[in-house]
């Protein structure tokens, strides 16, 4: 799917990173908060419906996670599979139980 380029223009404009459609998640993003970095999920130009915290120090795991969304052939579902990022923010709010500093 195509990312309306409005829409591309208004969150690149915002501060989104590495902005793309992801099946199964929407319009996805990496996005610079103060204390974290965030993989955001479900994005419009109202905002998202989750992120999920990465540190800062993990934004290359935060972007491999995108890809690796990205490029799957199915819809994506449930959490990133990798360990490194800490908390689910957003509809449904949980610590990742796997979180290794």
């Amino acid at each position: 799917m195509e990312i309306d380029k409005k829409l591309l223009k208004i969150l690149e404009e915002e501060g989104y990173k590495s902005i793309c459609y992801v099946k199964g998640k929407g319009i996805c993003a990496i996005f610079p908060f103060i204390y974290t970095v965030g993989l955001v999920v479900n994005l419009d130009k109202c905002g998202y419906e989750d992120r999920y915290c990465y540190a800062h120090k993990d934004i290359p795991r935060a972007i491999v996670a995108l890809f690796n969304w990205q490029v799957s052939h199915e819809d994506v579902t449930g959490d990133p599979e990798d360990k490194h990022w800490i908390k689910r923010k957003g509809n449904q709010e949980y610590s990742n139980p796997n979180y290794n500093k």
